[in-house]
C-alpha cells in the first residue's frame, strides 16, 4: 500500500483508507494476488513429474520433530487446501495449464489499472474528492441507503 499511497501523493497522515487508494488506483487486492501466485505455482509443481525433487519434497515425512509451544505452523500445503476450497478447485484441474490459469486469474477492477503517469501524483484535492466519495458510498450501504444529516 506504501507504493500506492506514494503514486497518488498520499501520506498516512491524511487518514484516506486503503480501500479509497485501492478504488483511485483500480488495483486488485494483494491477498488475490498472493493467493493468484501461490495457486500458480501449484499447478507448476502438480504438472511436473514425480520423479522431479520438488515432486518427491511433497512425500517427505518429519520424524522425530520435537514442535515448540504454542500454535502449530501453518503449512504450504494447508494453505493451499484453503484456497482451493476458497476458490472451489480440484487438484484434478492443475493438469490442463489453461484450464488452471483461467480459473485463478485475478482480475483488475476496472481490467486496466491506470498508467503511472496519469495517476493523481500530488494533487491531493482530487484523491480527497475521490475519498469523499468512498465513504458516502460506504456510509449510505451500512445505513441501508438512507443518508443521514451530518
Amino acid at each position: 500500500m506504501r507504493m500506492l499511497r506514494w503514486m497518488c501523493g498520499c501520506t498516512r497522515r491524511d487518514r484516506i483508507k486503503n480501500e479509497a487508494i485501492g478504488d483511485i488506483v483500480r488495483v486488485a487486492s494483494v491477498e488475490d494476488k498472493i493467493r493468484e501466485s501461490r495457486l500458480r505455482w501449484f499447478g507448476h509443481v502438480k504438472r511436473r513429474s514425480i520423479d522431479a525433487p520438488v515432486r518427491r519434497c511433497e512425500t517427505l515425512a518429519m520424524e522425530s520433530l520435537i514442535r515448540g509451544r504454542g500454535r502449530p505452523k501453518k503449512y504450504w500445503g494447508e494453505v493451499i487446501r484453503h484456497d482451493m476450497v476458497l476458490l472451489q478447485l480440484t487438484k484434478d484441474m492443475t493438469l490442463d495449464r489453461k484450464v488452471w490459469r483461467s480459473w485463478i486469474k485475478v482480475e483488475e477492477p476496472d481490467g486496466n489499472p491506470i498508467p503511472h503517469s496519469k495517476v493523481l501524483k500530488n494533487n491531493k484535492s482530487q484523491v480527497w474528492d475521490i475519498f469523499q466519495k468512498f465513504r458516502v458510498k460506504e456510509i449510505t450501504e451500512e445505513t441501508d441507503g438512507h443518508q443521514f444529516p451530518c
